[in-house]
């Protein structure tokens, strides 16, 4: 291929390649390359019979200094690259540093927002742990009040209502109730007891002796001022359905002597109950019941059986008179159980007072209710006794038998100056009494003195 050729064919080769045959001379080739070159043509070579080692031996020199020019053009080339470059590094580094200071700026901003959003939680932190912390003690304030309250509703229930204790699951605390009154003895003894042995001579132990007889063998103790009964916080239980019912609840009580006193209460209220603790026909378990200068708390049951006979009488709705003796034979059973100190009290007196003269030597069955009832007072009045107790005497009468029972009592009293202690439903009978007391829910409800007291019985409404 020739020179002129070259140009004219670099012109027209398609696609920008040049193909020429290795055959040709290597400056002519050479010339040829870097003519392609200067027109940004590239080229291809063809196998000819040339060889590619000679060929490229022979090319090594001009190509060496092919690559010198390019090397000196890309070196300019490169020059002004490179303050291209540094003008774009420096732009890039002052957006770089713009888009940091934003970058910072938003930081900073989000920043304060964080701690902003922190403090407001933080706040509403603290406000939820006030608010805890308030609804905590107002809780446990709560629970405190509640927990006073159910102290009280404790206590009261105590106070009002039974010990309800099943026998099978509480056997402790049925046994504590049941022993109660025994320890208490079993604990004042043994505190006298202490005494007796401390004292400080023979005298003052002979003293102490004599108390600890008086107190806990006779129950000797002295009524204050002019009462003959006198009661001090007196607890009474029966047992019923495996539980303990307390039907006397801590009663406090005095009765001057030689006072007709009048019992009210509806049923279940605990007035016979009251009458059975004070006559000691039943014991309490906790109080001190003072009646006639003896304490009933101390008393075993056959003090009381004694204490009973020397200065107490009983008239009942049941007149309990004996079906095979007399009228007279009856009444003579009360003047033997009267005490010896005690005055006599004739029967021909008690009988014509009674208006039983003409039935002396009947039989309870020839009797009517009103005469049987008549005989029942009789034989009470016949021992002479300190206090007369009648539960519902006029209870089976008709009015006029119901005003001459009172009228009976009323005249007993003012002449013997007998204590009498009524109970009754009857709040009628009320206006004849001396004192009045209204027994409801095992307590004294009311202790009435009544001041307007009236003799007469027909005034009393049947």
């Amino acid at each position: 291929m020739k020179q002129e050729n070259i140009n004219s064919n670099v012109d027209n080769v398609d696609n920008n390649i040049y193909i020429f045959e290795l055959s040709e001379n290597k400056k002519s080739i050479t010339t040829k390359i870097k003519t392609l070159k200067e027109n940004n043509v590239d080229y291809l070579t063809l196998e000819t019979k040339v060889s590619k080692t000679n060929l490229m031996n022979e090319l090594s020199k001009d190509e060496s200094e092919i690559h010198t020019e390019e090397f000196n053009l890309i070196k300019e080339q490169h020059e002004d690259t490179k303050e291209i470059v540094e003008y774009k590094e420096n732009k890039k580094n002052k957006e770089n540093i713009v888009e940091t200071n934003d970058a910072l700026i938003d930081k900073i901003f989000d920043d304060e927002n964080e701690i902003f959003i922190e403090e407001i939680e933080n706040n509403e932190k603290e406000k939820n742990f006030q608010k805890s912390m308030e609804d905590f003690f107002s809780f446990f304030k709560n629970k405190k009040n509640q927990k006073s309250n159910d102290q009280e509703s404790s206590k009261l229930e105590e106070e009002n209502n039974l010990f309800d204790i099943d026998s099978s699951n509480n056997k402790g605390s049925v046994k504590y109730i049941k022993n109660y009154r025994k320890n208490r003895i079993k604990f004042e003894k043994n505190e006298q007891k202490l005494k007796i042995k401390n004292a400080v001579d023979a005298k003052e132990k002979q003293k102490l002796k004599k108390e600890f007889k008086d107190k806990f063998v006779l129950g000797k103790e002295k009524n204050t001022d002019d009462n003959i009964i006198e009661l001090e916080n007196v607890n009474k239980y029966y047992f019923t359905s495996g539980r303990y019912e307390r039907i006397l609840k801590g009663i406090n009580l005095k009765i001057p002597r030689g006072k007709f006193v009048l019992i009210l209460g509806h049923s279940g209220s605990g007035k016979t109950t009251l009458l059975n603790v004070i006559s000691g026909l039943d014991s309490a378990e906790d109080g001190n019941i003072i009646v006639e200068n003896h304490n009933l708390f101390y008393l075993n049951d056959n003090r009381r059986i004694k204490f009973r006979a020397d200065y107490l009488s009983f008239v009942f709705q049941q007149y309990n008179l004996i079906s095979t003796l007399t009228i007279v034979e009856n009444i003579k059973i009360g003047s033997n159980l009267r005490r010896k100190d005690a005055e006599e009290i004739l029967i021909p007196e008690i009988l014509e007072n009674l208006g039983l003269t003409e039935q002396a030597n009947k039989y309870p069955y020839q009797l009517s209710g009103g005469q049987q009832q008549r005989v029942s007072i009789a034989r009470a009045l016949a021992k002479n006794p300190k206090i007369l107790f009648a539960d519902e005497p006029t209870g089976a009468l008709d009015e006029e038998r119901g005003r001459e029972t009172i009228k009976l009592l009323l005249d007993i009293n003012k002449k013997y100056n007998t204590t009498l202690i009524v109970v009754t439903h009857n709040p009628n009978l009320a206006i004849v009494a001396d004192i009045i007391l209204k027994v409801k829910d095992g307590r004294i409800d009311e202790y009435i003195v009544n001041e307007n007291k009236v003799d007469d019985v027909t005034k009393i409404k049947w």
